[in-house]
């Protein structure tokens, strides 16, 4: 399914908000949640069981996978990998 806010791709079982903004060519994947006014742009795919949330953002070819917790005003970008039972607030 192709996000409204912003045009990225979110799998069938993958969860975002209609107030977060998945870019063109972003993913979201299996059962990731992209919530509230959280950001996923650039070339970036988040998938798994992976949560990313507030005004949280996930940009580049940032990857975060597995059950990591992104939240807050974080911000994971270039080619970072956060992967695993991974929390990264700010």
């Amino acid at each position: 399914m192709i996000h409204p806010n912003g045009g990225g791709f979110v799998g069938p079982n993958a969860r975002v908000a209609k107030t977060a903004y998945v870019g063109l060519f972003a993913t979201v994947l299996g059962n990731a949640q992209v919530l509230e006014h959280a950001t996923v742009s650039g070339y970036a795919t988040v998938s798994g069981n992976a949560i990313v949330s507030g005004h949280a953002k996930i940009c580049d070819s940032a990857k975060v996978c597995g059950d990591a917790v992104i939240f807050g005003n974080a911000m994971v970008g270039s080619s970072s990998l956060i992967t695993g039972n991974s929390r990264v607030t700010l």
